[in-house]
């Protein structure tokens, strides 16, 4: 030991680094593109920086264990971030036409020209079910003589469209099956077909959820410990408590949807 500092624990400092350093560029990423609120993405960073300090500088070989926790739990998160990022990026134009579709949908549910434009990026980016049933009840609705041309397309989308792929999609908020032709969740309200386009394992509401869930779990497992090992008792109780407390709180906000109380 020199300097307070256990060689043999500060290679598993070394090694807690890297996944720390692409988790809270992570965190950065995701607030930048609005995926998480700045304060769950502050306290994130936080965390993720004090983990960090304390794998390296670690006085105690009776705390490497709750780095290690701590360590798996940020590699198994870490994929999501990655995997949102890649995914966002490749489809981002497609995704683009989509958010200003679907914010004109919510100012004019019967706008036939949004929906229709909505209906060709889904049946290019694969969605052939969503695309046909949203082209459906657009396009295929109408009578007389116009929209020829979306006419032919939407009559070769029911002869390439299997039936078994108009299925229900389900959101990636809520879980609510969403009938093929729902433009918005059915049940939540959220933009579930943005999220499958996207190729997302999770929506932004439950990105937000995993990291108040790794926050508050890290900061208990880390700190904990180590505020019983090196504090005066009193001083000690004082900062568990704020620890729970403050767990707490992060995941009550993050799970917590007051629009749904406010709904009479």
């Amino acid at each position: 030991m020199v300097n307070g500092v256990h060689f043999s624990v500060f290679g598993i400092g070394l090694f807690v680094l890297f996944p720390m350093a692409v988790w809270v560029v992570g965190l950065i990423h995701w607030m930048i593109m609005g995926e998480i609120d700045t304060v769950n993405g502050l306290i994130g960073i936080a965390v993720g920086i004090a983990v960090g300090l304390v794998a390296i500088l670690n006085p105690d070989p009776r705390l490497t264990p709750f780095v290690v926790l701590v360590l798996f739990a940020t590699i198994a998160s870490a994929p999501v971030y990655l995997k949102v990022r890649n995914d966002r990026e490749l489809v981002r134009i497609d995704v683009e036409t989509m958010e200003d579709c679907l914010e004109a949908l919510r100012q004019k549910p019967e706008n036939i020209g949004a929906r229709w434009r909505l209906a060709k990026t889904l049946y290019n980016r694969g969605f052939r079910g969503q695309a046909l049933a949203i082209g459906e009840e657009s396009i295929g609705q109408l009578q007389g003589p116009g929209f020829q041309e979306e006419r032919g397309i939407l009559q070769q989308w029911r002869r390439k469209v299997h039936p078994e792929e108009i299925a229900p999609l389900s959101c990636l908020e809520c879980g609510y099956r969403n009938r093929p032709g729902a433009v918005f969740c059915e049940q939540c309200g959220a933009n579930h077909l943005i999220h499958h386009v996207q190729g997302r394992w999770i929506g932004p509401e439950l990105a937000q959820r995993l990291v108040a869930a790794w926050a508050a779990a890290s900061a208990a497992l880390v700190g904990i410990p180590a505020m019983a090992l090196f504090l005066p008792p009193p001083v000690a109780a004082a900062g568990i408590a704020l620890v729970l407390a403050g767990g707490a709180w992060l995941v009550w906000k993050a799970f917590h949807r007051p629009e749904a109380g406010a709904a009479g």
